[in-house]
Formats: structure tokens, C-alpha cells, sequence
């Protein structure tokens, strides 16, 4: 279910690279899948597009604990 998830997300985010809320959610999908490197790559691909995103994950520490010292570098 979260495989399915993450490819919506990324989906939405493909028709329109505005929607950085359907990317980060791909990315928690990655973190909850434990592929931090994807993670990792689209938010620091969101981050680039809007700063918000650099402490917004920090807050969702739930699913992104696993890479929170990756969240830490990008910012």
C-alpha cells in the first residue's frame, strides 16, 4: 500500500513540479520503505523549490527518524 502511495504521490508531483506537498510525501513513503537515499533526493529536490521544506520533515520526526541526519545536512 505504501509502494502505491509513493507512485501516486510522484505521479501527481510529475504532472506539475509545483506540487512539492505530493513529493514530500513521496519522500516520508521512501523513509517508511527505508530507501533513504530517494528520500533524501527528493527533498533536497523540494527544498531547492521551497526553504519551508527544510524544517518540515524535522516535525514529522515519526517517519523520518531513520534519516534525520541526512534532513539535517540538506538544510
Amino acid at each position: 500500500m505504501i509502494i502505491q502511495a509513493k507512485r501516486a504521490f510522484e505521479q501527481s508531483y510529475n504532472y506539475s513540479g509545483e506540487m512539492c506537498e505530493s513529493l514530500y510525501n513521496a519522500a516520508r513513503c521512501d523513509a517508511i520503505l527505508g530507501d533513504s537515499n530517494a528520500a533524501l533526493d527528493k527533498l533536497r529536490a523540494i527544498i531547492q523549490k521551497d526553504r519551508m521544506y527544510a524544517i518540515k520533515p524535522l516535525d514529522d520526526d515519526a517517519d523520518f527518524a531513520p534519516i534525520s541526519n541526512g534532513i539535517y545536512r540538506l538544510r
